[in-house]
């Protein structure tokens, strides 16, 4: 959240439970003439060391994830066969993550796949450094991870836990699709951002979901058509700057 304005971080940290003004009291925190939050590089670097001293060298194990290469790296593999050892402990999971931040040029299938994983995710900060659209990726049924994607992304009852179900923030800019898929259940969603994104309605097939939790909600410049408020009764912010009338 560094470099962020100062109304998003309190945005961010209030959706996942956290008191902003805590931290500036302590010091922690500074906010310029400008309204823009820093924080000192030596408290950034502790923090950052306290995480990876948990498990120097386990980094899917870290609570935070914010470097590009080890995120991509960690999603990526996370497609293959998670390792066990002989006590039946599994070596590759990541279901202690709890914050993602990256901006990627993943694939959107893999991306979803490896964090369909994290099941304690609840802040998620992520963009794509390259444009996919929902056509082309109907149409890619090349791709590896094609028909595990699809299940997370369409279709709309699942064996398996729900997708990102414990998600408190979510940032997803660019967003490729044209719907949040079915399997998605944010009852503890506070706030959503989708700059820039496709998505034209809430969920596939117009499904309807009560988001009770739901305090912040920003689609600027997205391509919503259609927008039920009744879904989110709680809601203190609503930004549809960009969208089409």
């Amino acid at each position: 959240m560094k470099g962020w304005k100062r109304d998003r971080v309190i945005q961010a940290l209030e959706s996942c439970g956290f008191h902003a003004k805590v931290l500036q009291q302590k010091s922690l925190l500074t906010i310029d003439y400008k309204e823009y939050v820093g924080m000192h590089d030596h408290i950034e670097e502790m923090g950052r060391n306290i995480v990876r001293r948990l498990h120097p060298n386990a980094r899917h194990k870290h609570s935070r994830l914010w470097k590009k290469e080890e995120n991509e790296d960690i999603l990526a593999n996370d497609l293959k066969s998670n390792t066990y050892n002989f006590n039946g402990d599994c070596l590759a999971s990541t279901e202690e993550t709890k914050c993602v931040s990256i901006y990627t040029s993943l694939h959107p299938y893999i991306l979803i796949k490896g964090l369909g994983k994290m099941k304690k995710l609840r802040f998620l900060h992520v963009g794509f450094s390259s444009s996919y659209d929902d056509e082309t990726l109907e149409l890619n049924t090349c791709s590896p991870c094609f028909t595990y994607a699809l299940g997370y992304l369409c279709l709309p009852k699942r064996s398996s836990p729900c997708f990102l179900d414990a998600l408190k923030y979510l940032n997803f800019y660019t967003y490729p699709f044209r719907a949040l898929p079915n399997t998605f259940k944010p009852k503890n969603m506070g706030s959503l951002e989708m700059h820039s994104s496709n998505v034209e309605q809430h969920w596939v097939g117009g499904e309807h979901k009560v988001l009770h939790k739901l305090r912040f909600l920003d689609l600027t410049e997205s391509n919503l058509r259609t927008l039920n408020i009744c879904l989110a009764p709680n809601l203190e912010m609503l930004n549809l700057r960009g969208c089409p009338d």
